[in-house]
């Protein structure tokens, strides 16, 4: 992938390409883990793979 800059339209170095990529994905974790979700919209961990063995 080829990433720019949205204000100068210049092209970004592949270090702040992990800069960014680190800080987004730091936000959008922080973001889930308040994010809570009600029971009744849970699916079964028995049968699924989040099921422990």
């Amino acid at each position: 992938m080829v990433f720019a800059s949205r204000t100068s339209q210049d092209f970004i170095t592949p270090e702040t390409v992990a800069e960014i990529e680190a800080w987004s994905g730091r936000a959008v974790l922080e973001a889930l883990v308040g994010f809570e979700i009600e029971p009744h919209h849970l699916h079964e961990e028995a049968g699924s793979v989040w099921e422990l063995r």
